[in-house]
């Protein structure tokens, strides 16, 4: 009886287990935390799941933070696998903080400025200085062509540059992108500005 019981236990604690986990993980979403601290949370749990590595991939890009995915549509590194994609991501999330802090202390200096006690007298700030650009970037300074567009969105959404569904899946019907104004994708992935054409002003028709 003894070891029946044992054997009853151990079995249904496993299930019980793997249930706490997977809900678990799909409500855990990165929000204020780090990709590193999502990412760990997530590998935590994830291994108790069951789930295959591509299921798991899927869903760590999911629950990314907006910031993270729209940079990810720009990045020409490989993020086909969950190893992969939580590198790059992670490495994505250092240059997003970084250049945040940057906007905060530019922003407090300018209120600096305008508050001084003596504004006739100049005030000598350094000046501003861009961060290194990630050289896997979307580089829309240079020419590019439709065909390099193609090439860089292989694999991924042309609604959003998710590479979680195709755009008949995405239900992107309704976005309206915010460089060209037509109908069917986001800013994002536009063709329009990775050409450098001229800014829409006006919303396409439906």
């Amino acid at each position: 009886w003894t070891e029946f019981r044992t054997q009853f236990k151990a079995r249904f604690e496993t299930v019980d287990e793997a249930v706490d986990a997977k809900e678990r993980l799909r409500t855990l979403w990165q929000g204020s935390m780090t990709v590193p601290e999502y990412a760990a949370r997530f590998n935590e749990l994830s291994t108790r799941t069951g789930y295959s590595k591509a299921d798991l991939r899927d869903r760590f890009y999911e629950h990314l933070a907006d910031s993270i995915k729209d940079e990810l549509v720009h990045t020409a590194r490989p993020i086909a696998s969950l190893e992969d994609l939580i590198t790059v991501s992670s490495d994505i999330d250092v240059r997003v903080r970084q250049r945040r802090a940057e906007r905060d202390r530019q922003r407090g200096r300018t209120t600096t400025t305008t508050t001084a006690a003596k504004p006739a007298v100049p005030l000598h700030t350094t000046p501003f200085t861009p961060p290194a650009r990630d050289p896997n970037a979307m580089d829309i300074d240079a020419t590019r062509t439709r065909e390099e567009f193609n090439r860089l969105m292989r694999g991924k959404c042309y609604g959003c540059g998710s590479t979680a569904h195709v755009k008949k899946d995405g239900g992107h019907d309704r976005d309206i992108c915010g460089y060209c104004r037509r109908v069917g994708h986001r800013e994002t992935v536009c063709m329009d500005k990775f050409l450098k054409k001229p800014h829409s002003q006006k919303l396409a028709a439906t």
